[in-house]
């Protein structure tokens, strides 16, 4: 009697072979129907039920994949490395900026000063054009 309730055997009546009447024939059909369906929804089952195992065990091994990929299981100190090569990156940025800041502005200083002579040169010589001709006269 054991053996009735193990698996897609509890849904298997033997027994039912009783076929006298009609009643009895259509009642062993419809209970034959509902234990086939029971035997292929089981297989269903049963089939997904792999299959998620076969996806955690997956899932599992790229977990550890990715924890061996870090050198000496050190997550946080690895995690500090690249917040430090990030820092180091946007610092050497910054000066880079402010080095063309720098050359910018005394370049603006270096040509201002530049018209500024220029500009005195070219008066001073206007200057003495211009004492020249009202000496000369």
């Amino acid at each position: 009697m054991e053996d009735l309730y193990d698996g897609h055997r509890r849904r298997v009546d033997d027994h039912v072979e009783q076929k006298a009447d009609s009643s009895h024939a259509i009642l062993y059909n419809i209970v034959a129907q509902h234990n086939e369906s029971l035997i292929r929804m089981e297989a269903s089952i049963t089939g997904m039920v792999n299959a998620i195992k076969d996806q955690e065990k997956t899932a599992a091994e790229h977990r550890q994949r990715m924890f061996d990929c870090v050198p000496n299981g050190d997550h946080d100190g690895h995690r500090r490395y690249h917040e430090a090569v990030i820092q180091r990156m946007e610092a050497r940025a910054a000066l880079w900026q402010d080095v063309q800041k720098s050359v910018a502005k005394w370049g603006v200083i270096a040509l201002l000063g530049w018209m500024a002579v220029a500009m005195w040169h070219e008066v001073i010589v206007i200057g003495r054009v211009a004492l020249a001709a009202t000496l000369s006269k």
